[in-house]
């Protein structure tokens, strides 16, 4: 993973609803517990096709599709020239509310895995852009169905509440669709090997950041992880 370093003076003025990562037990943040139930990691019945403006999807995707590149080279640096309307344009194929399923696209599959990632967020509008144009082309690469949910904090005099976040992003994320693995994600954070696959583990919170380039790769603890739904 490399991390982002740098800082963004004010606050996003509109609301987003898309994007990835960190996600640690809801136990840690708050007095409740948002209840969760083991999901199947296997399709246990033939798929039926989907027409789709590509034609008919009647297979499902491969677990490593062969459009993984492997390690990939970060540009972490901010490019004042990526504005929200050069991304808009750039990822014009991406639906409306930052979701992307693998058979609306030429590779014409049915996804394995259905993923939310949540995203909480306060003031990096710059790390924000950022991210978003790194992480969608790696995640369709890896031809899984996801919803990217970006949760920003409204009062931003108040401290950073990433547990309240983390939490709302993933109530509205299971308001909207029934995903069966959710993903918490530091916007600072962009992956370096789409070998890395954004999926859950059956039963298991999966720590997905055992290496960062600001650590020197050495493991410090869970940044990114993931759990069934």
């Amino acid at each position: 993973m490399n991390r982002l370093n740098i800082a963004w003076k004010t606050a996003l003025g509109s609301t987003l609803a898309f994007v990835v990562v960190e996600l640690i037990f809801a136990t840690l943040f708050t007095d409740s517990v948002l209840p969760w139930t083991p999901a199947d990691t296997q399709l246990t019945t033939p798929p039926s096709p989907v027409m789709t403006a590509y034609g008919c999807a009647d297979k499902v995707c491969a677990e490593l599709p062969t459009t993984l590149v492997g390690r990939i080279k970060v540009n972490s640096a901010i490019n004042k020239t990526l504005t929200w309307r050069t991304l808009e344009d750039e990822l014009s194929y991406v639906q409306h509310g930052g979701e992307w399923c693998p058979q609306d696209s030429p590779a014409l599959c049915l996804p394995r895995h259905k993923v939310a990632i949540i995203v909480p967020y306060k003031n990096r509008e710059d790390q924000l852009l950022v991210f978003l144009h790194h992480i969608h082309p790696f995640l369709q690469r890896q031809q899984i169905h996801y919803g990217i949910y970006v949760v920003e904090q409204a009062n931003t005099t108040k401290e950073f509440n990433k547990g309240r976040l983390m939490n709302a992003g993933f109530v509205e994320a299971m308001r909207q669709h029934n995903w069966t693995c959710v993903i918490v994600h530091d916007v600072d954070l962009l992956p370096e090997n789409d070998l890395n696959t954004y999926r859950c583990d059956l039963h298991n919170v999966r720590h997905m950041t055992v290496a960062v380039d600001r650590y020197q790769y050495k493991y410090v603890g869970p940044n990114v992880a993931s759990i069934w739904k």
